[in-house]
């Protein structure tokens, strides 16, 4: 959408709603201040690891399920 088409918009709300149009867009400027601020990239190594050893699958399946015990 372009800005003309949101200026013709706008001006053809009656004077009472101006009000509430910059009430809405400081919202939408915070929030889009405040996204900013969150979106740091974190590697996706930090939430996983590595195996050093992998021992036997199947014995370990069997000491986590308590029905092949």
């Amino acid at each position: 959408m372009q800005y003309n088409v949101i200026e013709q918009k706008m001006r053809s709300l009656p004077d009472n709603c101006l009000e509430e149009i910059d009430s809405f867009v400081d919202y939408l400027l915070f929030r889009e201040k405040q996204s900013g601020r969150t979106r740091v990239l974190t590697p996706a190594s930090k939430f996983f690891g590595s195996v050093k050893t992998l021992g036997d699958g199947l014995r370990a399946q069997r000491q986590m399920r308590d029905e092949w015990d």
